[in-house]
């Protein structure tokens, strides 16, 4: 018999209402779930457990999470979703250009969440298979690139 991994999330500077959300919502889809504060808490933790996805809050008080997102993909490989207050083109782009993997506005449904952890798991576990880091591209986004047939790149 087949067992499934346990995947193991870590929700960064998430206030107590939306922690109780992301937590309630992993816990029921099988997640081993962590909450911690802010970047110190974020890298001990990642140094004893083995995580596989990191939510990251963009907008605690006291808390740069864009630039905690930067620190983070220079440190590590991990994939990051950011948690984004308005969702605003900029934010969005802002956070791609630092490393995210994938974004979620608030409010959002849990079944979104769901759905963008997979989806993140599924391109890293591909990215593993083929035995090379995850393609990080450093190309700005300021105009898009079209190519002869006239398609975004």
């Amino acid at each position: 018999m087949k067992t499934q991994k346990t995947h193991h999330a870590l929700v960064v500077g998430a206030e107590a209402p939306l922690q109780r959300l992301f937590q309630e919502t992993l816990h029921r889809a099988g997640f081993s779930a962590y909450s911690v504060g802010g970047g110190s808490e974020m890298f001990q933790t990642l140094a004893a457990t083995p995580i596989d996805v990191v939510l990251l809050n963009t907008l605690r008080p006291g808390m740069d999470g864009f630039s905690l997102c930067a620190t983070l993909r220079q440190a590590s490989d991990v994939p990051i979703l950011l948690v984004l207050k308005q969702g605003s083109t900029e934010e969005i782009v802002r956070g791609f250009e630092l490393g995210a993997d994938d974004y979620l506005c608030q409010p959002f449904e849990p079944l979104d969440l769901l759905l963008r952890i997979q989806a993140v798991l599924r391109r890293t576990a591909w990215q593993a298979l083929l035995g090379r880091a995850p393609m990080l591209s450093h190309r700005r986004v300021d105009l898009p690139a079209v190519n002869p047939w006239g398609m975004l790149m």
